[in-house]
């Protein structure tokens, strides 16, 4: 669901209208600040389960790649990269739903970096019903980059010489990329 223009009218190009917000700078962890975006949805008939009780697993990272993409733009994090002769493909993702989301429901997705190496940068994406405020499932993703460094990408676009800083790795992040180079480890060796 973009919105497309035809004709000097702004279209929905699916059936889920999304309203893009506009991507601001807010705090992570104390005085660390790195990008972040909002988009929002509604959960319609034509995304939940069978069952028709709630919104399907699937289309949760669905919805993600929309607001990723939506994130590089805003963020120019894609130009960035883009400008150093690299590209950037998703290396892994995980998602922890806590509570469902029930058709009809409207929701949004926040989706911020909380954290980089030289390889890849780590992305959270919360989604969250506005009518309680609470957050209905988390999506962890390693964005990784190719043909250049992740860290200088991430120098330029956070302007470290404001003495904006890298974050800390946050522990489930670290255990999380312990547990996929585990899983990488034993792909290579066959099991």
């Amino acid at each position: 669901g973009i919105l497309v223009e035809r004709g000097g009218k702004k279209e929905a190009s699916s059936l889920v209208k999304r309203v893009t917000l506009v991507s601001e700078l807010i705090s992570g962890d104390g005085d660390i600040k790195v990008p972040a975006g909002r988009t929002e949805g509604i959960c319609l008939t034509t995304d939940v389960d069978t069952l028709l009780y709630h919104m399907n697993n699937v289309r949760y990272l669905r919805e993600v790649d929309f607001a990723r993409a939506d994130f590089y733009e805003r963020s120019k994090l894609y130009k960035k990269i883009r400008s150093k002769g690299g590209a950037v493909v998703q290396g892994s993702c995980t998602i922890r739903y806590r509570r469902f989301i029930r058709p009809f429901s409207i929701f949004r997705i926040t989706s911020k970096i909380i954290y980089w190496d030289e390889k890849s940068i780590f992305m959270e994406h919360r989604f969250i019903t506005p009518k309680d405020d609470f957050v209905r499932a988390i999506v962890l993703c390693q964005q990784r980059v190719i043909k250049c460094d992740a860290n200088d990408v991430m120098k330029e676009l956070m302007d470290v010489e404001s003495g904006i800083e890298k974050p800390q790795v946050p522990m489930e992040v670290a255990k999380w990329i312990e547990c996929n180079e585990i899983s990488s480890g034993n792909l290579r060796n066959g099991c």
